[in-house]
């Protein structure tokens, strides 16, 4: 069921009680998600009207307000080399049980680009087929220089392979799987080799840095939802993985100085 603008305002501002009375037709889960993501944009805006403050009477802010943690920079542009921040959200840990759900890649800039499970140019012959998703993530993924991930070596390079493995072209001939010529980050290394962290998720460790962008938390009966092709939840899936790769775009702006060889 579509949101109307209505129910969404509503869902930011009423308790559950209050709002089910108002509009019987929602779930709570629902509710829940759209009451969360309400309450992160009312955080977000708070926090930008405080920086726009102090730019206004201290000027441009280039450092961040902890002293300790060092200057906040922007990624610079690297001349000649496009970089992807990446990252996927799947059904399941393994390829052969689970699918793609979509794939976001942010650029150097910081521009977010999505594509889901969801969108009519690839839907498959059933809802488990994956395989014009699988495809467009390959081909979206070897048009970057150089891939940038979190535990991607491990995860989700693996399981893109898997499902190309299992894809098939409309022709009926096997997919190929990612070109291995592709420079490839997986800030996961760098983070356990460089640093004692009391955890290396990313979760903890842009918390820990205090990165400009957080990420989202998600029930896991929103997971279910999306699996099942509910729109509301395979939306909230999509912002969660937009905002992965722009916190792992941050993290990665901490961690490049102690990054010597990128490899292949």
């Amino acid at each position: 069921m579509k949101w109307t603008a209505e129910a969404i305002s509503a869902a930011a501002m009423m308790p559950w009680p209050s709002f089910h009375e108002e509009f019987p037709d929602y779930t709570f889960d629902a509710w829940e998600v759209k009451r969360r993501r309400a309450t992160k944009r009312l955080e977000a805006d708070a926090a930008f009207e405080v920086e726009d403050t102090l730019t206004a009477s201290h000027g441009p802010m280039t450092h961040s307000a902890i002293a300790h943690l060092g200057p906040m920079m922007a990624t610079p542009d690297v001349v000649n080399f496009h970089i992807a921040f990446f990252d996927f959200e799947t059904t399941d840990l393994k390829a052969n049980f689970g699918r793609l759900l979509c794939l976001s890649v942010a650029n150097d800039r910081g521009e977010v680009v999505t594509i889901r499970a969801d969108e009519p140019r690839f839907v498959g012959r059933s809802r488990r087929d994956d395989s014009r998703l699988a495809v467009a993530a390959r081909d979206l993924l070897e048009s970057y220089d150089i891939l940038v991930g979190w535990n991607s070596k491990r995860f989700d390079l693996r399981f893109l392979n898997g499902r190309l493995m299992l894809a098939q072209g409309d022709d009926g001939s096997p997919e190929r799987p990612m070109r291995a010529d592709i420079m490839h980050v997986d800030n996961l290394y760098t983070s356990r080799y460089y640093a004692a962290w009391h955890s290396h998720r990313l979760d903890a460790i842009a918390k820990t840095l205090r990165t400009p962008h957080q990420k989202t938390d998600i029930l896991p009966d929103v997971w279910q939802a999306a699996i099942e092709g509910e729109q509301w939840a395979m939306d909230y899936i999509v912002e969660h993985c937009e905002h992965d790769v722009l916190v792992l775009r941050d993290v990665f702006e901490r961690y490049r100085r102690h990054i010597r060889i990128v490899h292949r």
